[in-house]
């Protein structure tokens, strides 16, 4: 797991106990409003409460706010 993905916490119960992967069979992306550039989404499962979420590299954040 990346350094960005072990400072995460689980948005449901806090826990750091976490495991990276990606969703469904095709790649998944994120495409902003008015764009036709799409970002990968990543996802992780949080192994205490199993709670499950997507979320975007700092680089590509980085590249939507400064085209925003």
């Amino acid at each position: 797991m990346s350094q960005q993905q072990e400072q995460r916490k689980c948005p449901a119960c806090g826990g750091k106990n976490l495991a990276g992967g990606t969703l469904g069979v095709s790649r998944k992306t994120f495409i902003p409003n008015g764009r036709w550039i799409g970002y990968k989404a990543s996802a992780f499962v949080c192994l205490d409460c199993g709670f499950l979420s997507h979320y975007l590299d700092q680089h590509d954040l980085d590249e939507i706010r400064r085209r925003a």
